[in-house]
């Protein structure tokens, strides 16, 4: 009975740097918009705190505040010099619930509202930063140790998969008492599915005989790129109607150094760089696929994986994050270790086998791990239910000494 009225009552405010009428990439993004979706179809009062593009052209069932002022896209540097500018105007109740995909993105809401339950889905890890900026790294680390140790403090659920719950709790035990391990990705599969391949693969004017490799995240070095496509050659090299595609918004910079590295490899032809694609744009790209590539240096719980094989796509990985879970048979993908032809192998591997069982068995896994929102939205919804009930308990036991 408690559990029901508890439920009943719970509100959110979701802060993260997307515009919900544009279709966009990133795993955060994916989750929040995932997680807003699932909120407001089971009816619970939900605030996003987001990022506004352009015109927004109907109104929203769930309250929307933008952060105003950004052409395309937003840095999470410029998104947190609006946040932390906007949220005392918010006038949040108490019991509103906040949750946040940064633990930046928390400081406001510390500062603000120190009263409400706090939440935060983490899948990056100082890893990241150290890789993308290690110079930087080595000098502001001290001071990210400390930064950390303080938003942790005033943090009600820390929610991450084991991967990351063990990296952050080597360097800070104390958040084990805080911790929830799940994923922090899943797929709503209402949208990833199989399709007919035939008929996409005309949409996109790609050839029917073509054996595709695809990529699909962002253009980055810490994606490890370079060694996808010095992977893909010797690919090429045993399959010539191979074909490597590759999703995503780089620097152009950084695309143009890839390009340049392919074409020293003397397959420049072969790869197609697509650019960013719409989010309703994935499911029916994926299904073009034969294999889908992953060789992140560093990864939590990556969604693209889930929608790969939910749309029946199979999944080579390097060792990262939670994929080591997931792909758990010779059908739906295999794990290799950081090495290009070894890499290059599991790809031609995965080409062989049959295409029809390597699909229902895809399908079958992301039913039988649940891996779909529905299931990660209960799983969150539980955690929003225990902190409140337990928020109940607290506030009656300090009427009663007082």
């Amino acid at each position: 009975m408690i559990k029901e009225i508890v439920s009943a009552s719970i509100s959110v405010c979701l802060a993260h740097p997307i515009d919900p009428s544009f279709s966009v990439q990133g795993g955060a993004v994916r989750y929040t918009l995932n997680l807003l979706n699932y909120l407001v179809k089971h009816g619970y009062t939900t605030t996003l705190v987001g990022a506004s593009y352009g015109k927004h052209k109907k109104p929203y069932v769930f309250t929307f505040v933008p952060i105003d002022g950004f052409a395309s896209s937003c840095s999470w540097q410029v998104y947190f010099m609006g946040l932390l500018l906007r949220a005392p105007f918010l006038k949040l109740p108490k019991s509103t619930i906040i949750h946040t995909c940064r633990l930046e993105y928390l400081i406001p809401f510390i500062i603000y509202y120190p009263r409400n339950l706090k939440v935060v889905t983490l899948d990056a890890q100082l890893k990241t930063f150290q890789t993308k900026h290690p110079l930087l790294f080595r000098v502001a680390r001290p001071f990210l140790v400390e930064f950390m140790k303080f938003v942790l403090r005033h943090i009600n659920k820390f929610l991450a998969a084991k991967s990351t719950v063990d990296y952050y709790a080597a360097i800070y035990p104390q958040i084990k008492y805080k911790t929830e391990v799940m994923p922090t990705s899943a797929v709503p599969t209402e949208l990833f599915k199989p399709m007919n391949k035939v008929l996409l693969r005309r949409k996109y004017r790609i050839n029917q005989e073509s054996k595709l490799v695809i990529f699909v995240g962002r253009v980055e070095k810490i994606k490890n790129l370079e060694f996808l496509i010095r992977s893909f050659a010797l690919v090429k090299g045993k399959l010539p109607n191979a074909k490597l595609v590759i999703v995503g918004r780089g620097s152009p910079s950084y695309i143009k150094h890839l390009q340049k590295l392919a074409k020293n490899l003397n397959i420049g032809e072969e790869i197609i760089f697509l650019g960013e694609r719409r989010y309703d744009e994935i499911p029916e790209i994926l299904n073009c696929a034969d294999v889908m590539a992953l060789c992140s240096l560093t990864e939590g719980s990556p969604t693209v994986v889930r929608e790969a094989l939910a749309c029946g796509v199979p999944v080579v990985s390097t060792d990262v994050g939670d994929v080591k879970m997931i792909i758990r048979n010779k059908y739906v993908g295999r794990i290799v270790e950081e090495d290009e032809k070894k890499f290059a192998e599991a790809i031609i591997d995965m080409l062989n086998v049959n295409a029809e069982v390597v699909r229902e068995e895809c399908v079958k896994l992301i039913k039988e791990l649940k891996l779909d929102f529905e299931s990660l939205g209960e799983k969150i919804l539980s955690v929003y239910c225990e902190m409140l009930q337990q928020q109940m308990k607290f506030n009656d036991l300090r009427r009663c000494k007082s």
